[in-house]
């Protein structure tokens, strides 16, 4: 039985694809990108300061702004576009919660996206893990194995939700299973490609899983 469920926050826990898709776009404009689908991908998968140097060294050329410019981008969209977030996940928090299974949020976003909406609507957790948490050369796996550590679990007794390929990938390579709602940005074709070990229609599948 497991005894913790790390949660990914964007696409996932929290409906934030107005505040994903729009952030995309206005870094893409500052850093005079031009959006593509395989950079919205990209974009979702990464950790946010990962995404904000890649921008800078991809645009050289075109950008003569720093990292804290394009993060002053993000920050003024995040304020413009948090209203819009919407809690996916309360209903299984609460219920895991009376089970006795402990809620961490590993994230690849800053721990300020997500702190505000989290207090707005009451989402209790265990353990964060977000950007400002890991090294520079760090990746979703290793802040996964942070929150393990943290939690004090064995890892058979973890699983990690998300949405993307990259969440099942680093679940995966942190060891431990995994489970994905589809967001949209990948079709459920293209994630069963990377063999998560469950494909959920919605949160509250995981309730009726052999776990």
């Amino acid at each position: 039985m497991l005894k913790a469920i790390l949660f990914d926050w964007d696409m996932t826990l929290v409906d934030s694809k107005h505040l994903v898709k729009y952030a995309y776009l206005a870094l893409c404009r500052a850093a005079g990108e031009k959006p593509t689908k395989r950079g919205i991908e990209e974009y979702c998968g990464n950790r946010l300061s990962v995404n904000i140097e890649n921008f800078c060294n991809r645009n050289k050329k075109t950008f003569k702004g720093t990292k804290k410019d394009l993060m002053k981008v993000y920050i003024k969209t995040f304020e413009k576009y948090d209203p819009r977030i919407k809690f996916k996940g309360k209903n299984i928090l609460n219920e895991l919660r009376k089970r006795g299974v402990k809620i961490a949020i590993v994230s690849n976003n800053t721990k300020f996206s997500i702190v505000k909406p989290a207090k707005k609507y009451k989402i209790k957790y265990d353990v964060l893990i977000a950007d400002e948490d890991l090294k520079k050369s760090d990746r979703k796996s290793d802040a996964i194995k942070k929150a393990i550590k943290k939690l004090k679990f064995d890892k058979s007794e973890v699983a990690y939700v998300g949405d993307h390929i990259n969440d099942v990938i680093a679940a995966h390579k942190a060891g431990i299973k995994s489970m994905i709602v589809p967001s949209g940005v990948f079709s459920k074709e293209t994630i069963r490609k990377f063999h998560p070990e469950f494909m959920l229609k919605n949160l509250n599948q995981i309730l009726e899983l052999p776990l």
